[in-house]
């Protein structure tokens, strides 16, 4: 396989990744879907161990590893947001920082596509180990994207 052939390969599976967070979200613009992933990546990360974030990472695809790794500062997490609220609530400050989308985002809605998108795409096994790392309120947000 050629180095550009693994470049293509993983244009598609982001493009697929941002559609299925479309989908579970209900947003007709994958824009959306790539600030809320940016956002709620960033949030999972600092909310995790380093080791964890890093065994998360090798299971994403190559750009969508890139942004994950964006702006991170892994001496300063993980942050340990103990209740679903303040994971929420910074989820949508992040949303709103970003700022440019051509609409408002739902941060419950950003998450639970996310989450769910992950669910589908990485391993039983690395989920199960995320969910563990925190408390119960935010695994609760778990259950929630799997029901969807």
């Amino acid at each position: 396989m050629s180095h550009l052939s693994v470049i293509d390969k993983n244009v598609v599976k982001t493009h697929e990744w941002l559609k299925t967070i479309s989908q579970y979200a209900h947003w007709k613009d994958d824009t959306l879907s790539l600030r809320a992933l940016r956002v709620v990546l960033h949030q999972l990360r600092d909310n995790m161990p380093l080791e964890n974030a890093v065994y998360l990472s090798a299971q994403l695809p190559i750009f969508i590893r890139g942004l994950f790794f964006e702006n991170w500062h892994p001496l300063s997490t993980p942050l340990k947001e103990r209740q679903k609220e303040d994971f929420i609530d910074s989820v949508e400050e992040h949303l709103i920082q970003a700022g440019g989308l051509p609409e408002p985002i739902d941060s419950s809605v950003a998450i639970l596509a996310v989450f769910k998108t992950l669910c589908e795409k990485i391993s039983e096994g690395e989920i199960q180990k995320i969910e563990s790392l925190f408390p119960k309120g935010l695994r609760s947000l778990w259950n929630e994207a799997k029901a969807l």
